[in-house]
């Protein structure tokens, strides 16, 4: 175990199905775990009725939930980056009790931490008396954009050195591919003269 560099992934994520994103991370993990790096998950809730979440945990992984109890998670928190020898928290979709708590950790118990905030898409300030308490309450090391494009608009717009923010393009688990689900027009009364085509309801900017 190198226990300079084990990396805590904190998620904000309660999905039916874990997709190209927890995929990417148990990637990230089999490429750590080469190097001789742990990775760990903390959930922020307790997921763990969910298949895909109960295969992980079969398979043996160290998954972790908070409870929604703040001293509670703490420490859990406290605990886990101990057990483990954790250096990196990297965070995904977390909001500002979840830094916080990160922050707290990090002043009272392991300086050397770095915590990691990922940018899934563009973001601004939201005024004044927002960004004064989100400042106070949160301590981020460094930000990855999900696409070059969200790095550069957010440290434009955050007014960050170049130093504290970088992107790494999301990645697709083209395996996934592999093994899929076929469908009949018929179980959704669809005729066999429709057209039928592939549509996604999102702004596609941000990649």
């Amino acid at each position: 175990m190198n226990s300079s560099k084990n990396v805590l992934q904190f998620l904000c994520f309660r999905s039916p199905y874990g997709g190209s994103f927890f995929k990417s991370l148990l990637r990230l993990e089999q490429t750590l775990n080469n190097d001789g790096v742990d990775m760990v998950y903390l959930l922020h809730e307790n997921v763990s009725d969910i298949p895909w979440v109960k295969a992980l945990i079969a398979e043996g992984r160290n998954i972790y939930f908070l409870s929604g109890n703040f001293y509670q998670d703490m420490l859990t928190i406290k605990k886990i980056v101990a057990k483990h020898h954790i250096k990196y928290v990297h965070a995904h979709f977390a909001g500002t009790r979840q830094f916080a708590m990160f922050k707290i950790i990090k002043k009272l118990y392991k300086n050397d931490l770095v915590i990691i905030r990922h940018l899934r898409n563009h973001d601004k300030p939201r005024g004044f008396v927002a960004e004064s308490v989100r400042k106070a309450l949160n301590h981020v090391d460094l930000y990855i954009g999900c696409s070059e494009s969200v790095a550069i608009e957010y440290r434009k717009n955050f007014k960050l050195n170049n130093g504290k923010v970088t992107y790494v393009t999301n990645a697709i688990d083209f395996n996934r591919l592999n093994d899929y689900e076929k469908l009949s027009r018929g179980d959704f009364y669809i005729s066999s003269q429709t057209t039928v085509f592939l549509m996604f309801g999102f702004d596609y900017y941000r990649k």
